[in-house]
């Protein structure tokens, strides 16, 4: 066996003890991407998973660290560490092209799916054995080495206000579950315009677009940047180097929330569409169908024919 070796890290930083609700109910399940299954979700490709448990259970496969260099308190960083077969019962190209899937499982809730597909070609994995059930310390898994990939975890939903629309935006151009986008634009419409709220299958581009920043602008989640030293102090000169940096994060602040409004956009617009064309399939009383007059030869050699039903 292998083991694959992944940190896993705040999207901002915070403190040891304010990460451990970005683990709780934490799982991380990897396969292998390849030539003939580029998605990774082939079922032959599934490799393996790892979950954070309780602090301290000797079973859990996901550890968060100890704060050096007193090793005393806890630190925002942890580690996953998931056997995988060696060698792979496939082919692949020097080493495996790990596709991910991060959920999270709080309470009585649904699973949240935190990422899908985040993809890492040709990661490097390790050929030490994990450490035995009892010995997985804070230690033990900050020590395992080498790293395959690091990953961000987004601040997890404890706390959300009822009410409020959260869709995961993908890191990596791949589609956000579209049960998460059609549930997070209908939680939108109940209460903006609510009474009169037009039906997802009629909505127009613009509309997408503005449900989409309403679930992308969540302060609660990714609240603004704040400056390291008052702004009147910032504004009249006295720290340079601050107020560039107050100024930088703002930029970046909105940029990525124009970004992913954009992305959000196109998925609440093709879940708009694909509910019309549901609704337009349902209602048809005639199908259309194209069947060759004489087997075997070229288009146009064909009679559409019309069946009612």
């Amino acid at each position: 066996m292998a083991v694959v070796v992944v940190r896993l890290l705040p999207q901002k930083p915070v403190e040891g003890d304010d990460f451990m609700p970005y683990l709780e109910g934490l799982e991380i399940s990897i396969a292998d991407r390849s030539f003939e299954d580029p998605s990774g979700m082939d079922a032959g490709h599934q490799l393996g998973s790892a979950a954070y448990l309780t602090e301290g259970d000797p079973d859990a496969t996901i550890v968060q660290h100890l704060r050096p260099p007193l090793l005393a308190d806890r630190a925002p960083v942890a580690t996953a560490a998931i056997e995988i077969p060696d060698p792979l019962p496939f082919p692949e190209y020097q080493t495996v092209d790990l596709a991910f899937v991060i959920t999270r499982t709080v309470g009585a809730n649904p699973p949240q799916t935190v990422q899908v597909k985040e993809f890492h070609f040709n990661v490097d994995t390790s050929t030490n054995a994990l450490p035995n059930p009892g010995d997985n310390t804070p230690i033990a898994y900050a020590g395992l080495e080498p790293v395959a990939a690091y990953l961000y975890l987004p601040k997890p939903l404890v706390g959300l206000a009822p009410g409020s629309a959260y869709v995961a935006t993908p890191t990596d151009g791949s589609a956000p579950p579209y049960a998460a986008v059609r549930t997070a634009m209908e939680t939108v419409l109940a209460q903006d315009p609510g009474a009169g709220a037009p039906s997802l299958a009629d909505l127009t581009p613009a509309q997408c677009r503005h449900l989409a920043w309403e679930i992308v602008s969540n302060h609660a989640l990714d609240p603004l940047p704040v400056p390291t030293r008052d702004l009147e102090t910032l504004y009249r000169g006295g720290d340079e180097t601050a107020r560039q940096q107050f100024e930088a994060d703002l930029v970046t602040y909105y940029a990525t929330q124009a970004t992913n409004a954009d992305v959000i956009a196109t998925f609440a617009y093709s879940v708009s569409a694909a509910i019309a064309c549901q609704q337009h399939t349902q209602a048809a009383t005639r199908v259309g169908l194209t069947i060759p007059v004489l087997p075997g030869l070229p288009s146009p050699a064909t009679l559409p024919v019309v069946v009612s039903q």
